[in-house]
């Protein structure tokens, strides 16, 4: 037998018809004997076919029937082009208007349809993701239905570990397809098929098909008025599942590419005790606080930055990412404060600060992700983290504490200078092994933990206590910190039957933690004595062990596990310097868990959690030695301190009806505390002695206590809807927090009740690419109330009102604008503001493809830029003002890189590169 080919062409021979129909005949036959599709390129080959005559037929939409008499004699045959007639018809264009997908719920996570939000086409994922229903940002952080983002993946995989900033701000926004809104289980949880409690709100970018396979990044370069700078470069390389990203920036104009664990101790070390950084309000995976900021972070920064990151499979068994991050900053900040102390009695006490502070940090960030599929029963995942820091830190201080009518009680003048050097090691290693019986598995964790920090400083301070004393401090200190944790976890799930499941656990902890604190006089001769008030040796070990049992049982529509952990744990703590002090305690707790969520269909779904813990003191909270940083408000701590027990219950609600784009969001979470670690401060009246520390008149003496009665709670409720005829996007939410704290005044206790709430309000465009605006409004009422009959209860409310607007005129011309009113009242004398901060530039895009935009930037345009916050404790209310950069004007260069296979070697930005990928 033999075969046929050729390609199917219109009658110019140019354009190949895809997917042709060919058929063979016998000739008078109306019956095919065989035929076949022709490929991409017009191609098609027949093979088997005898020496003989036959008849063909070539059919495709909108051309002529094309037919051909072959005879096959002994060899293949090759027609060459077989040309069409075109006889298509050019009717009257028809346009079909459909409400566009924008949110869908599917189970717990929510996916969010990239392609029906219109933004500029400088956009970064962060703008995009800002237009979504129920994201906002507060200053601290984006937010997705009131809950923090603590990670973000593109296409499922890390982006430089765990720093949401990264991808967010370098991914542009034409670049994505989909985002997905989900509650990220730890690895064991995903290993073991049950919820430990320790899921973390993910975003994962999924990127259009298209940038599967390309480059893309930008590169810009600016220079301004007031010496100011601004440089980076963002390149990404996608290889299908080779990925590989480098980061670079410098500026002096506050941009910082890099999350907080990439600052140690910027306030650390001191020269005194060390700055002890104080539970305060607390702390935990939600924020146990009641504290309250506004505005941005103080202080003008100078940042230099780089960073790679990479991903990859091999094969379809092992699976790599990593990343690593260098982070150059220095931070120059002036704050001036005044706190208002809860007091016992009629006389109040006020506390004025003025400080200028210089924070240099050095930073080294290595992360890894290793994912090893051995066979199809086992499985193992190693993630090694490494972070080291080096951090030079000075602070000029000047502050008074007042008494009764402004009277002046005692005044500082001080000088810190401290340097901290140390480093982070954290691996997790978790193996998994299925067994032939469906569900049955055994899952082995092991988590090390390793923290090393050494320290230097020097402190000087003159004190004035009225109406007569004065002391001098003239000191140096040196100390380190040692750190190292082990927890090794075994579980096991045994199926009952195709719902139900059991899971057994077992864990052990050690945790060996020791400190290193000298503090040494320097005296008229230059000698140095050491102070033994304000150094010690100390060492303290907390371990546990752990097991329970729990069930699980699902459905289609509903899952539901409970289950309870008995925890016997030890906390020894041991002081060799100077004194020889033991302390033990024992810990014996019942730690009960359950979950239960429910779809109610496939777009709506609830979720309830409820989950115990506890929290171990740290070592600097055990000490009991005096940090002198603050002369006028010194610190020290307990090594009675125990653990405390929490309570822990959050509920999530969703609901999405694609067809009109409407949804709504219910966050809420709330949290008890037993023995909850809290604050005893000591206000001095008189000089006095308290815990072997002596207290000057209007000093006061802090240190960390067990008190009952910690308790919070908030909820975040958010309604959206596309205004269609409008072309817009309207968000609205509504927010609200209460947090009763307590803590010991002079020994009496004092419950601070804080209550805020407020509404929000989104209105974005979705007109077009060339017209994008979003105005947004936010407004919190705070309510203060305290125990103490002698304190006075207060209220202060904040609003924010921002409009933001980018127009791009014939795909050349670009104007931008943002408009953000802030508005301050009830707070502390001179710190009620109302200003406007307007920032402008204009831009054109040059090249045929607009990969080149010049513009000119104006910051800060009418010279109101300022930075108040309010803190408030259960023992002091805190207003702030911070210095923060104001106007400056700016000529930048962007260069845009976007090459995409199948797309030429053009770069394409902007509506351009989403024209091209419809092609």
């Amino acid at each position: 037998t033999h075969s046929v080919s050729g390609t199917v062409t219109d009658t110019t021979g140019t354009i190949d018809l895809v997917g042709a129909t060919v058929m063979i005949f016998h000739p008078g036959d109306t019956i095919a004997i065989t035929g076949c599709s022709a490929d991409t390129s017009g191609h098609f080959v027949i093979s088997g076919l005898p020496d003989g005559k036959y008849k063909m037929k070539f059919l495709f939409p909108g051309y002529a029937e094309g037919k051909k008499f072959l005879m096959i004699a002994g060899a293949d045959v090759d027609l060459g082009k077989i040309p069409l007639k075109n006889e298509g018809l050019l009717m009257t264009e028809a346009l079909i208007k459909d409400i566009q997908v924008r949110v869908t719920q599917n189970g717990d996570t929510t996916v969010y349809n990239a392609n029906a939000f219109k933004t500029n086409p400088d956009a970064t994922a962060e703008d995009l993701l800002l237009k979504m229903p129920g994201v906002t940002n507060d200053g601290t952080g984006t937010k997705v239905q009131g809950d923090d983002i603590k990670q973000v993946m593109v296409d499922g995989k890390p982006f430089f570990g765990d720093d949401p900033n990264a991808a967010l701000k370098n991914i542009p926004a034409d670049m994505v397809d989909q985002i997905q809104v989900y509650d990220q289980a730890s690895d064991q949880s995903r290993l073991t098929g049950f919820d430990d409690g320790n899921a973390r709100k993910t975003i994962n970018i999924i990127t259009k098909q298209k940038a599967m396979h390309g480059s893309f990044g930008k590169i810009h370069g600016g220079a301004g008025t007031d010496s100011r700078y601004d440089a980076g470069l963002t390149f990404n390389r996608f290889d299908g599942l080779r990925r590989f990203t480098v980061l670079g920036m410098s500026n002096n104009i506050n941009l910082q590419n890099f999350s907080m664990q990439d600052i140690m101790g910027t306030m650390g070390g001191s020269g005194g005790g060390g700055h002890m950084m104080m539970r305060g309000g607390g702390g935990g995976m939600y924020g146990r606080s009641n504290n309250f900021t506004v505005a941005q972070m103080g202080g003008i920064s100078t940042t230099h930055a780089f960073g790679l990151n990479f991903s990859d499979q091999f094969g379809e068994k092992i699976k790599f990412s990593g990343s690593y991050f260098f982070n150059y900053s220095e931070n120059e900040n002036q704050t001036v404060l005044t706190r208002n102390y809860f007091t016992t009695n009629d006389t109040s006490l006020v506390y004025n600060d003025s400080s200028n502070t210089s924070t240099r940090n050095v930073n080294h960030r290595f992360s890894l992700k290793f994912e090893y599929q051995i066979d199809s029963m086992n499985s193992i995942i190693y993630t090694p983290k490494f972070t080291s820091q080096f951090t030079h830190y000075s602070r000029f201080d000047q502050g008074a504490n007042l008494l009764g009518e402004n009277i002046t009680q005692s005044s500082s003048l001080s000088e810190l200078v401290s340097d901290n050097l140390g480093y982070t090691l954290s691996q997790t290693l978790d193996y998994k092994h299925k067994f032939k019986k469906e569900g049955r598995t055994l899952v082995l964790d092991v988590s090390n933990s390793i923290n090393n920090r050494d320290g230097t400083g020097s402190f000087y301070s003159q004190n004035t206590y009225y109406p007569s004393s004065n002391t001098v401090l003239d000191q140096n200190s040196n100390g380190n910190t040692r750190s190292n944790t082990i927890t090794p976890t075994v579980s096991w799930t045994e199926p009952i039957n195709t719902k139900s499941y059991l899971l057994f656990s077992a864990s052990a902890s050690i945790a060996d933690n020791k400190q290193l604190k000298q503090t040494f006089n320097n005296n008229m001769i230059e000698e140095q004595i050491i102070d033994s008030a304000l150094s010690n040796t100390y060492r303290s070990t907390y371990q546990y062990k752990r097991g329970g049992v729990s069930y699980k049982y699902s459905t289609d529509k509903a899952s539901f596990s409970c289950g309870t952990d008995y925890q016997y744990a030890t906390l020894i703590g041991k002081e060799t310097f100077p004194y020889t002090v033991n302390s033990d305690h024992v810990f014996q707790s019942v730690l009960p868990n359950a979950l239960f969520s429910y779809k109610f269909s496939k777009t709506s779904n609830l979720k309830i959690v409820y989950r115990t813990s506890t929290v171990s003191p740290t070592i600097l909270q055990l000490q009991d030695v005096v940090d002198n940083s603050s002369p006028l408000q010194l610190k020290t701590g307990n090594p009675l301190l125990s653990q405390d027990y929490e309570h822990t219950f959050i509920t999530h609600y969703g609901t999405m009806d694609p067809a009109s784009g409407k949804g709504f969001f219910v966050f809420a979470y709330g949290s008890i505390a037993q023995n909850y670690i809290g604050n005893s401060t000591y206000i001095a009246s008189r000089d006095t002695t308290i815990d072997h520390v002596f207290l000057n008149r209007g000093t006061q003496l802090t240190l960390p206590v067990n008190l009952k009665g910690y308790k919070t709670g908030r909820v975040y409720l958010t309604y959206s809807i596309p205004l269609t005829k409008l072309k817009m996007n309207l968000g609205i939410n509504a927010s609200g927090s209460i947090t009763h704290t307590p803590g010991l005044i002079n020994d009496i206790q004092n419950n601070n009740d804080n209550l805020n709430f407020g509404p929000g309000l989104t209105l974005s465009s979705n007109i077009s690419d060339a017209i994008d605006f979003t105005l947004a409004y936010s407004g919190t009422y705070n309510i203060n109330n305290n125990s103490l009959p002698s304190q006075v209860n207060s209220s202060y409310f904040t609003h924010t009102a921002t409009f933001k607007t980018t127009i791009t005129l014939k795909k050349k011309f670009v104007m931008n604008t943002s408009l953000d009113q802030y508005f301050y009242t009830g707070l502390g004398q001179g710190y009620n503001t109302n200003y406007l901060l307007w920032n402008a530039y204009i831009g054109y895009k040059f090249l045929k493809d607009n990969s080149l935009e010049a513009k000119i930037s104006a910051t800060d345009i009418l010279k109101q830029n300022v930075s108040i916050s309010r803190t408030v404790t259960e023992a002091y209310i805190e207003d702030s003002r911070t210095s923060v950069l104001q106007q400056y004007f700016m000529f930048t260069l962007t260069y845009t890189l976007k090459k995409f296979k199948g797309m030429g070697d053009s770069s394409t930005t902007g509506s351009d590169a989403n024209q091209t990928w419809g092609h």
